[in-house]
């Protein structure tokens, strides 16, 4: 059974959603979509500042330094933001956490 093409805004909300920007799609009617250019370039990480990332929908990712929303602490790892600044995942590996989430660098 397929889903529909997700946006990168999607992100984060189901792991359903969450490689749609990666992968191509197989819509309701069984045929395959590929993603338009505009959403696969929402997908893309550029770095904007040394160690500073920003996707063209809004989503960030930085080394932060604090505790997660579950209270641990970060320890200078990579966090995601979605567009409005909220918590989407952290990880020590900027890489490991774009791929996770579909997102890629421009590189």
């Amino acid at each position: 059974m397929g889903h529909q093409p997700a946006s990168c805004a999607e992100i984060g909300t189901t792991w359903r959603y969450a490689m749609a920007c990666a992968f191509n799609t197989i819509a309701s009617d069984g045929k395959e979509r590929s993603m338009s250019e505009r959403q696969v370039a929402e997908c893309v990480m550029v770095e904007v500042k040394p160690d500073v990332y920003q996707s063209s929908n809004g989503f960030s990712a930085r080394r932060e330094e604090g505790l997660t929303p579950a209270g641990n602490p970060v320890g200078l790892r990579w966090v995601l933001r979605d567009e409005a600044g909220r918590w989407v995942d952290f990880n020590q590996y900027r890489h490991d956490l774009f791929e996770h989430h579909g997102l890629r660098s421009n590189y």
